[in-house]
């Protein structure tokens, strides 16, 4: 693979051109590929192009070549010509001509004295008239790459004055059926849903048109941005917006409804160009059509004269052949830059059919006329004011230029919303204002709006169970942003503002409440599950498996900045059996927007690993029903203290026989442990039946043993046993749900309680500045001397330390000439060299690893070549008078800001 490299180092004579052919390399640079001497006198400049695009100096820094590229190097006189001034380039090529014109007249005019055919005094004629000849051959080369300057003249231009076009390319507004985003609390880089899009022109300059719904309203947005800089960095963009109340006014420019398709296809006079509609109530229609190449005749002086095109537009209802003529346009124009044109009809509502040709057969000799015509896209239109009540929108209006044209999709449209309080039930029939950064006030929000939520009415809430968990939430510091950008079910969205907020709605006979995973001070003291109240045989207990609990939990969180974060928190035990990678449990949490919490919440999940262990069921006489879900209550459980152990020979359900015999002592309680080998739980772990030993009324050593009640199945012949004294002892249980089985009877499900889980999270850990060491930090700036391209230049360079994926770089001008933030450029090093900026400007800069400048290092520098040296640039210190130490830092105060001393060490 190979990189083709032209060199057209002779400024006069732009035909002559080395070419070469160099081996391709991986991240190979533009600065490799430089010829190794070009001697650029004082006045030239070298310009380097990568496949016909010309490159600035912070292009050809950036740029990465790639295996058959074409690059140009070239010199050129610097300044240029344009609105009278004048062409250094074609003064230079002249004053050439005049010197080879002269050398070549005395050798004409030697060789004619050589020749003995004339006197010596006709030498001087004969000289006169063969410079005169060659320097008009001269003059109409260079006039050929450089025509001579013109006055501008009407109907007729410069054929040379072709300036870049830029446009927008045609699409499809948006589609169907996306759901209007809810915005709960303070969203930050939301991407809006695209609710329409069009193009308008105003004579030949091109602006595209988009609407954006953010969410419902009523919204404060701000900060709309493009690929993450400010709209107010990029030139001709406009932002209008609405707040999202019931009588809001239509946005400027979308009073009606606009559905645009493209249709690019070039137009002829021998056949007609059809396009079919789609809509079907559609009462106007607007055709964009242009001459992309221009529209002018070449004359013979070099300049161009007027041409026009005659365009036919015609339309039908939709599946007849009733063609109606909606005009013919004439276009008249004489220039090289493209020439659009936009015409719009009103049409009866139906669904139409269109078509368009030229009407008349333009000129078709190509190396005189340019005359193509395009029919670039067709606009239906349905004319009403959508207002778009209770939706906050905004809309926005680019003009087509160098860094903002092409295909819109391609540009990546951002804006914050906010939306911090909403008018909630209080439990008494009132509302009252909550705060929607707290989950459970934003859960009760979508069970009670009648717009986007669930509708329910206060009576069916709960509403003290909600205030306790928010309250549980305040006290845990746990707040809380949501963009609800896609559909989701009811059940779906509590799910998520639970598993961060640490509770869980439930449904409580016809109504709703919540099951807050918090501390108690005391059990229900009420109620107390006992063998008394319950049915015989129906207690169970099971022990959550163990074998692979995480050692570490990853949350997947989303700061309101940078997006999509991870953090790792590892139990105190992590990995330590070597055998087996560790276990580790991701967990993401949508509704996280802060380290801290994120930190916390993984904490609190490996201390319900740590110290919940069972689960109970339990099968409850009537007396059950004042317990609910979310209560902690107390519960009689065997606490097993377990002594001997033998192996399965024989047995039934009631009798075992074991390969060895146990002690059994007199007026003492025992109880059978059998793992059943071959017989699984639900949750797919081996069973382990439990039952009591009839007792004996003398020490016992045996190995046949008789049971009180019969195990749930037959034990294999080999099965493991273990005897072992049983005590009755209160255990808590949180209560997690209660289903009604038969008359009077219900089945009660717990969870094991334990303090330990909520004693705190432990402390956060300690981190340089953004956790991880992300931002940037000890920012250096130094003034380097390099040669390059032939000349001397000093440059700004920065280093700096972090462990960001790509830096960012901001530059404004400060003191006199202040100018906004601006993005210079990006890099994934930590170091950069700072080409193209302007000299003698003071100047702020700052390495960000987000779009806000605010978030990076920042240093000053005063940028001049032609004084300041080479070295590191820091603030400027004096040593006091007395030796002892420095004089404070000193600042200036220059059109109203204040700027550091800084010199070059």
């Amino acid at each position: 693979m190979n990189v083709l490299v032209y060199e057209q180092l002779n400024f006069i004579d732009p035909l002559s051109c080395h070419k070469s052919a160099i081996s391709w390399q991986a991240g190979m640079k533009l600065h490799d590929l430089v010829p190794e001497r070009i001697d650029v006198p004082c006045g030239l400049d070298v310009i380097c192009s990568v496949n016909g695009h010309e490159v600035t100096d912070f292009e050809a820094e950036l740029y990465r070549v790639k295996p058959n590229d074409a690059v140009l190097f070239r010199v050129v006189p610097r300044g240029g010509g344009g609105g009278g001034g004048k062409n250094p380039l074609k003064m230079i090529a002249m004053v050439a001509v005049a010197i080879v014109a002269a050398y070549t007249g005395q050798w004409y005019a030697a060789g004619l004295l050589k020749a003995g055919t004339i006197t010596a005094g006709s030498v001087s004629v004969v000289a006169g008239v063969t410079t005169a000849v060659v320097g008009m051959a001269g003059t109409m080369l260079v006039n050929a790459v450089l025509p001579p300057d013109k006055p501008t003249q009407a109907g007729a231009s410069d054929v040379t004055e072709d300036s870049p076009t830029y446009s927008w390319r045609a699409a499809n507004p948006s589609k169907n059926g996306s759901p209007v985003a809810i915005v709960q609390g303070d969203c930050k880089n939301v991407l809006p849903f695209k609710l329409s899009q069009y193009i308008s022109t105003d004579g030949d300059k091109q602006f595209i048109n988009a609407l954006y719904g953010v969410g419902e309203g009523e919204l404060e947005l701000s900060n709309f941005c493009i690929k993450g800089m400010p709209v107010d960095q990029y030139s001709d963009v406009t932002i209008e917006q609405n707040s999202g109340t019931a009588n809001q006014a239509p946005l400027k420019g979308f009073q009606d409804g606009v559905y645009e398709r493209a249709v690019s296809m070039k137009l002829t006079h021998s056949e007609w160009t059809y396009f079919d509609g789609e809509g079907d109530a559609i009462q106007s229609a607007g055709f964009g059509l242009s001459c992309p190449s221009g529209l002018y005749y070449a004359n013979d002086n070099g300049s161009f004269g007027a041409t026009q095109v005659q365009i036919a537009i015609e339309r039908a209802p939709y599946g007849t052949t009733n063609w109606q003529r909606l005009a013919t346009h004439t276009v008249s124009a004489a220039q090289r830059t493209a020439v659009r044109k936009f015409w719009r009809f009103d049409l009866p509502k139906t669904r139409h059919a269109y078509r368009a040709k030229l009407a008349v057969q333009p000129p078709s000799d190509a190396t005189r006329y340019v005359n193509d015509v395009w029919w670039e896209y067709v606009q239906e239109i349905v004319p009403d004011d959508f207002r778009h009540p209770y939706t906050a929108c905004f809309a926005l209006k680019g003009l087509a230029t160098d860094q903002f044209s092409g295909s819109f999709d391609s540009y990546r449209i951002t804006c914050n919303a906010k939306r911090m309080t909403a008018q909630l039930p209080d439990g008494n029939g009132d509302l009252v204002e909550r705060s929607l950064t707290n989950p459970a006030w934003m859960a009760l929000e979508l069970a009670t709006n009648p717009r986007f939520g669930a509708g329910l009415p206060e009576s069916r809430i709960i509403v003290d169970e909600f205030a306790a968990a928010a309250e549980w939430c305040d006290s845990l510091g746990i707040s809380s942003n949501m963009y609800w950008d896609t559909q989701a079910d009811l059940a779906s969205a509590w799910d998520e503002l639970g598993r961060f907020g640490r509770f869980r709605v439930i449904p409580r006979g016809t109504r709703y409440g919540v099951i807050s995973d918090r501390p108690v001070l005391l059990p229900d003291q009420s109620f107390i599950a006992a063998d008394s109240n319950s049915l015989l045989g129906s207690t169970s207990i099971d022990y959550l498996p163990v074998k692979e609990r995480a050692e570490a939990v990853e949350v997947t969180w989303f700061d309101p900045e940078k997006g999509r974060q991870i953090l790792r928190r590892h139990s105190p035990h992590f990995h330590q059996l070597k055998t087996r990678l560790p276990s580790i449990a991701k967990i993401t949490l949508a509704a996280c927007n802060n380290f801290e919490s994120a930190w916390r919440y993984a904490g609190y999940r490996l201390n319900c690993n740590r110290f919940i262990t069972r689960t109970i069921k339990r099968t409850m006489s009537v007396d059950a029903a004042s317990v609910q879900p979310g209560h902690v209550v107390q519960a009689v459980v065997r606490d097993w203290n377990w002594g001997e152990s033998a192996r399965v020979l024989s047995g039934s359900a009631t009798q075992i026989t074991l390969t060895q015999p146990v002690t059994l002592k007199k007026n003492t309680p025992y109880s059978l442990q059998v793992k059943h080998g071959s017989v699984q739980n639900s949750n797919k772990q081996e069973r382990i039946d439990m039952a009591d030993i009839m007792p004996v009324v003398e020490d016992t050593v045996t190995n046949k043993l008789v049971l009180t009640e019969s195990l749930s199945a037959v034990p294999q012949v080999g099965s493991v046993a273990t005897v072992g004294k049983a005590n009755d002892a209160l255990h808590l249980f949180r209560v997690s749900s209660i289903r009604r089985t038969s008359k009077n009877k219900v089945e009660i499900t717990g969870i094991e309680y334990a303090e330990e889980v909520y004693a705190d999270d432990g402390d956060l850990p300690v981190v340089d500045g953004d956790a991880g060491n992300i931002g940037a930090r000890n920012l250096t700036c130094s003034v380097q001397a390099v040669d390059e391209d032939g000349l001397h230049k000093k440059l700004v360079h920065l280093s700096w330390q972090g462990n960001a994926i790509t830096w960012r770089i901001f530059v404004r001008k400060v003191g006199a000439g202040v100018t906004p933030w601006q993005l210079y450029g990006t890099t994934r090093n930590t170091q950069i060299t700072l080409r193209g900026i302007e000299d003698k400007n003071f100047y702020r800069i700052a390495v960000s690893h987000t779009d806000n400048p605010a978030d990076g290092a920042v240093t000053e520098v005063l940028y001049d070549p032609d004084v300041m040296g080479t070295g590191t640039i820091r603030p400027l210190r004096v040593i006091k008078e007395d030796q002892s130490g420095f004089e404070p830092l000193m600042y200036e105060t220059e059109s109203g800001e204040a700027l550091q001393l800084m010199e070059v060490f």
